[in-house]
């Protein structure tokens, strides 16, 4: 399986630390998702794409787009849920990375 690091994917964000733990927030921020590249881990190549419900905001709940990416770092896996926003969508679209609907990998 094909994987890319922060270097591939011509990441143009200052210097910005934002760590995302699994237990503690259902869903990452963009921030959180280029933190963790930039600290080391690696994405693989397919990323899979959900439309969530589930998403609180001040006025109640809106759909919203969430990316599963897969990360690895030395022999740690996880799939960090990243909501999306224009600067996921625009880093997806000019990057090698591919996008498959969560109905096509469900077995």
């Amino acid at each position: 399986m094909i994987q890319y690091r922060y270097e591939d994917l011509e990441i143009n964000m200052p210097e910005l630390f934002a760590h995302w733990d699994p237990h503690s927030e259902k869903y990452a921020r963009g921030d959180q998702f280029i933190t963790a590249l930039h600290t080391g881990w690696r994405v693989d190549e397919v990323v899979v794409a959900e439309l969530c419900e589930d998403h609180w905001f001040a006025n109640g709940t809106r759909c919203v787009m969430v990316y599963h990416f897969t990360l690895q770092r030395d022999d740690e896996t996880m799939v960090m849920p990243v909501i999306s926003t224009p600067y996921i969508e625009r880093l997806l679209a000019n990057s090698p990375l591919r996008i498959s609907s969560s109905a096509e990998v469900k077995v």
